[in-house]
């Protein structure tokens, strides 16, 4: 495979008064699809019709068609005033792209379709009947291979999944995330300073790898109710989709002793919220409406606070206690500090899940429990 990456960027700062100040720049990134190195090296699934799309072959483009995405641009604004002679309030935005491994550009994966690599995927046709019945004696039989038409395309054997493909076309998109945060910073004494600031994000156009051949919730088995069962397809069949969001909303308030009298120290406090639906691509229940599982995210923590301290502390020579005390004893009591990071959270949400609804009667990731 290959890719071509363009990047570039522009930055200033413009002190407007001796008290304001603004710091402005654009950054432009533009990750073009991934091709194939060589014909039949690449690639896709076309749901129109089931069949398989593979890179330079027939009149079949390197890069399977897909559109690239030409609208990557990532502004940065910052801007600082003195309010007070000891109180300074910021500002700022930015958006960045998130162009690094799955969940992003290298998404596509065309390497991993067919017929580069041929995964086998069997799934039951209903709750209660196993995908191989013949497992314990001889086995699910082997894929079908069949041979790349003379346009590039053949149609994908029931049994072997696809991974990654993008519909329509143009639908490429990069993972990113819009930032901003609003601060006040006082300083109370020479030692002494607080900081309360509102930081938010969003995420927009994240990674998600839903199954496109769910099974529809209904009565009888599943294969009937799969969306690529009219091609003879029963197997999992993944799309990507960078269709995802998140978000995030916190209060942050920081004080800040600089060293004196030998001590020093830094707390934080943080009161937030994340949103979102899934993540890493996945972690939803219904492939077909990912936002029902929007909610509090893995990680989100209400309440967070942070302390990490260095005391000198107060006995030995030269220190406020027993600063006449011979070199032994100050060998022994002198010189110590006492340092640390102490970290207090709040716990984490809670999602219940059950692995089987026989009145849904569908292939879903995962359920939610009506009553708990």
């Amino acid at each position: 495979l290959r890719q071509t990456r363009l990047f570039g960027f522009g930055q200033d700062t413009w002190r407007i008064t001796p008290k304001l100040s603004l710091t402005f720049g654009l950054r432009y990134e533009n990750y073009l699809p991934q091709v194939g190195a060589q014909p039949g090296s690449a690639a896709t699934f076309d749901p129109a019709t089931g069949e398989v799309v593979v890179a330079g072959i027939g009149g079949v483009p390197r890069n399977m068609g897909i559109k690239p995405y030409n609208l990557g641009f990532a502004p940065r604004l910052g801007i600082a005033y003195r309010l007070f002679p000891k109180t300074v309030l910021r500002a700022g935005y930015g958006r960045s792209f998130n162009g690094a491994g799955v969940g992003a550009v290298f998404a596509q994966n065309p390497e991993v379709d067919p017929p580069v690599q041929f995964v086998q995927n069997l799934t039951q046709p209903n709750p209660y009947t196993t995908a191989i019945p013949t497992f314990l004696t001889s086995g699910p039989p082997a894929p079908p291979t069949p041979p790349i038409g003379s346009n590039g395309r053949y149609p994908l054997p029931n049994g072997v999944s696809v991974y990654f493909y993008f519909s329509p076309l143009d639908s490429y998109r990069i993972p990113l995330s819009d930032s901003w945060n609003f601060t006040v910073q006082h300083e109370v004494t020479n030692k002494l300073s607080v900081e309360a600031a509102y930081v938010g994000n969003v995420g927009r156009h994240l990674f998600t790898n839903p199954n496109e051949n769910q099974a529809v919730p209904g009565p009888g088995d599943y294969g009937p109710r799969r969306p690529f069962y009219k091609f003879g397809d029963t197997q999992v069949t993944y799309a990507v989709c960078n269709c995802d969001n998140s978000s995030y909303n916190a209060l942050q308030i920081k004080v800040q002793r600089r060293v004196a009298e030998g001590l020093d120290f830094l707390a934080s406090y943080t009161w937030s919220k994340a949103l979102d639906n899934g993540e890493g691509g996945y972690g939803f229940s219904n492939n077909y409406n990912i936002k029902a599982d929007h909610g509090p995210a893995s990680f989100d923590r209400t309440h967070a606070f942070t302390l990490m301290h260095n005391w000198d502390l107060p006995f030995g020579r030269g220190r406020r206690y027993g600063s006449n005390v011979s070199k032994v004893v100050d060998g022994i009591a002198g010189g110590w500090r006492f340092s640390g990071v102490s970290t207090v959270y709040s716990g984490v949400a809670f999602t219940p899940t059950i692995s089987n609804a026989p009145l849904v009667n569908a292939d879903f990731n995962y359920y939610h429990p009506d009553i708990i």
